[in-house]
């Protein structure tokens, strides 16, 4: 799959676009085909070693919200169907709410979430 990360260095300037393997659903995980991901002013603070969650960890796949379509489910992912189109933000999930998956940034052609 493609993805926007941040790949030698800090700051906006350095998000690029990479390859890594396709995600494959896990149980009660759908896979979405992205179409469209936001930049959001969270994003350009994650890109500056903002929060301090992320220092020294390169690479980063930042763009958490956006919205595609379901393209695989793993065994258990029953809110969803195939051909779905769905929202993706991560950080609700980790916050508690459905609705996302907590596998990292949109800024990637696929995605994993959270299917139950």
């Amino acid at each position: 799959m493609k993805v926007m990360q941040i790949q030698d260095d800090w700051g906006p300037e350095h998000i690029k676009l990479a390859k890594r393997p396709d995600p494959e659903p896990g149980s009660g995980e759908i896979v979405i085909d992205m179409k469209a991901t936001a930049i959001n002013p969270r994003d350009l603070i994650l890109t500056q070693r903002g929060y301090g969650r992320h220092s020294g960890e390169l690479p980063l796949i930042p763009l958490a919200d956006g919205a595609g379509y379901v393209s695989a489910a793993g065994e258990g992912a029953t809110k969803f169907q195939i051909g779905d189109m769905v929202t993706h933000a991560p950080l609700a999930l980790r916050r508690g709410r459905r609705g996302g998956g907590g596998s990292g940034g949109g800024g990637r052609d696929r995605e994993n979430s959270d299917g139950r």
